[in-house]
């Protein structure tokens, strides 16, 4: 009975020695962090994966580099990525964006598996990392990332300053857990410089994290030590990160552009007057007569006017008062005899008019009105049908 029951208790502490050793896992992650007076920081991330007994290709390395903050979408700037083994070794990889702001270096040969212990040692610069407050500029950094679907055994920041800086006038702070967590991690340690109390590097750590939690470091420092990016610089790179919120401006913009140079229609020759003239050198009162095959009184009007126009008569106004009342009325003036008038119409009307005017009975104007309608009838020939 005692011989099975160690048996038993052999086996169980065997199965688990194994599933130990089979577990996925990264049993350190130690990070470089420094602080460059350009506002930059250059990272570098030692990381040493353990496969376990599982055969896989390599692994991902996510890193949050987009944000909603600052009224709008704030990107990081990632450039200069390097991936080598222990041994400087450059390892095989590709960057790509993933969802939810992330830049994923994909580390590993495709027709390659591996297993065991690996360290990946990556390298790269970050831009715009650096907070501005009006007191202090801050590094606000999550060192580990928090996608990780492996547990972390030990994690490390060290932070290299970008100058020595009196202990009194630095902030710094830790945080370990889920994204947005407010646990402290498990230690933060300053480096003093001899007597004169300086820091020069501060250093981060905290033991175990289970899968999906990280390491985020906070280090605050006085103002003037890192260069400012200029007001242009900051608000081009705005532009560069909310384009689609600038856009229906930019396209209006443009469009108003294009109107301005090709949308608008030619200039052309301004007001055109319409000018008329008879067809075929006949007279107003042919014309009137061939529109409405009758000769109206509008048109023998028309008739006595194109004969002051060749210069036959003149017309004058004339004006009475009369008490309180004014009269008008017209005088027509002989120029010329009217013997050269080509139709005889035209000759019966010009003599008619200063008969009329010398008469001066309506009875009779009447008479020689309708004479000249009749004539004017004659004269021009009517198709009907």
């Amino acid at each position: 009975m005692k011989k099975t029951l160690l048996i038993g208790i052999i086996a169980i502490s065997l199965f688990q020695a194994v599933f130990v050793l089979a577990e996925e896992k990264i049993n350190n992650f130690d990070v470089v962090v420094q602080i460059n007076t350009n506002s930059t920081i250059n990272i570098e991330e030692h990381i040493n994966y353990d496969f376990g007994l599982a055969n896989k290709h390599g692994i991902y390395r996510d890193i949050p580099v987009s944000y909603k903050a600052r009224g709008g979408n704030y990107n990081l700037r990632i450039s200069d990525i390097k991936v080598v083994d222990e041994n400087n070794s450059p390892y095989t990889f590709s960057v790509s964006s993933v969802a939810d702001g992330y830049k994923r270096i994909k580390i590993g040969n495709a027709n390659t598996y591996v297993s065991g212990q690996k360290t990946y040692i990556i390298k790269y610069k970050i831009a715009r990392a650096i907070n501005y407050f009006q007191d202090y500029d801050e590094l606000y950094w999550n060192a580990t990332g928090n996608e990780w679907q492996v547990s972390i055994s030990e994690s490390s920041v060290k932070v290299l300053l970008p100058k020595e800086i009196a202990y009194k006038d630095i902030k710094a702070d830790c945080f370990e857990g889920s994204l947005g967590s407010n646990e402290n991690c498990s230690n933060i340690n300053f480096s003093t410089l001899g007597q004169s109390g300086t820091i020069e590097t501060i250093d981060f750590s905290q033991g175990f994290l289970p899968s999906y939690q990280g390491l985020t470091i906070v280090v605050g420092i006085p103002k003037g030590i890192i260069t400012v990016p200029s007001s242009l610089t900051i608000a081009a790179d705005f532009l560069k990160d909310n384009l689609i919120l600038f856009l229906p401006i930019i396209a209006f913009i443009v469009l108003f552009v294009l109107w301005w140079k090709k949308g608008k229609d030619p200039k052309g020759r301004g007001v055109i007057i319409a000018q008329y003239d008879a067809p075929d050198n006949l007279t107003p009162a042919e014309v009137g007569t061939i529109i409405d095959e009758r000769v109206n009184d509008k048109d023998i009007s028309a008739e006595i006017i194109n004969l002051a126009i060749r210069g036959h008569l003149k017309i004058r106004r004339t004006e009475k008062k009369i008490l309180f009342a004014k009269s008008i009325d017209y005088e027509f003036i002989k120029i010329k005899q009217g013997d050269d008038l080509e139709s005889d119409f035209d000759k019966k009307l010009f003599k008619s008019i200063f008969k009329i005017i010398k008469t001066r009975k309506k009875l009779k104007t009447w008479f020689i009105t309708q004479s000249l309608k009749k004539d004017i009838l004659s004269a021009i020939p009517i198709r009907r049908e």
